[in-house]
């Protein structure tokens, strides 16, 4: 991957390395629909948007589906669906799983943390990704509108052997620092600034978004980065199953 030589634009914090309990502290909002906020202050010259750290993936000749494949056509078109289907907060299925974690013994807690990371870390190896950052962008991007996703965000479709397939979500550097991007977070940043001067803020996060694009432009800096993968399979002669990474908790918390 290239460098980004661009020191002002801002970045998402991502570790790779996250112990058990962060882990589970994550997951736990997932299923709990916590807000999870990755904000930082302007002051401290962090701007929020988009971009994102380079994430590379561990299969090192990864084998891409074109996309004509019907096994492409169909995962990318239920891939959204699939992603934002256990993202609602008010559903009957999310109200129920909360209530019942809320009753969980120490011996439950126990059992839950330690299929978690079994079935997690399984999971992951299977696509060929970093196990914190699929827990971080996984409701991140289920709580985006399907708008943004559809332009912002690329679908590629990569065969792992044995009728298994990671769709993964790569996002549009280009599109995330687009001047329009740059005038709403800038007016974000007004009103959580007030006693900033507004029009130099906005030309402070015009030029941090111009400076990303100018990068890429530039050839400095690859416009898209893989963020999220999730796994699917094609029975033989049946459908394209998609396997959610939180399944085998809901089942547990659903005993």
């Amino acid at each position: 991957m290239k460098k980004n030589r661009s020191k002002s634009q801002s970045k998402y914090l991502l570790k790779k390395s996250i112990s058990l309990q962060t882990i589970i502290s994550i997951a736990l909002l997932i299923l709990l629909n916590s807000t999870h906020s990755f904000s930082q202050s302007h002051k401290s010259g962090k701007l929020m948007n988009e971009s994102i750290n380079n994430i590379q993936s561990k299969n090192s000749e990864p084998v891409y589906l074109d996309n004509n494949d019907p096994i492409y056509t169909s995962i990318k078109g239920r891939v959204i669906n699939d992603l934002k289907q256990n993202a609602d907060p008010e559903s009957q299925d999310n109200k129920l799983i909360s209530e019942k974690m809320k009753t969980f013994s120490v011996e439950k807690k126990n059992e839950f943390e330690a299929l978690f990371k079994k079935s997690i870390t399984n999971y992951t190896d299977k696509i060929h990704f970093d196990v914190g950052t699929l827990i971080m962008f996984f409701k991140v991007l289920a709580e985006k509108e399907m708008k943004v996703l559809t332009e912002e965000y690329e679908i590629r479709v990569q065969y792992l052997g044995s009728e298994n397939y990671a769709a993964e979500f790569w996002v549009d550097g280009l599109a995330v620092n687009s001047e329009e991007h740059a005038l709403v977070w800038a007016k974000k940043l007004a009103l959580r600034f007030p006693n900033d001067n507004e029009k130099e803020t906005i030309k402070d996060v015009k030029e941090t978004y111009a400076n990303a694009r100018k990068s890429i432009n530039d050839g400095e800096t690859d416009r898209y980065t893989k963020v999220m993968a999730l796994l699917y399979t094609k029975r033989k002669n049946g459908p394209v199953i998609y396997h959610n990474p939180f399944q085998v908790m809901t089942d547990l918390i659903n005993k």
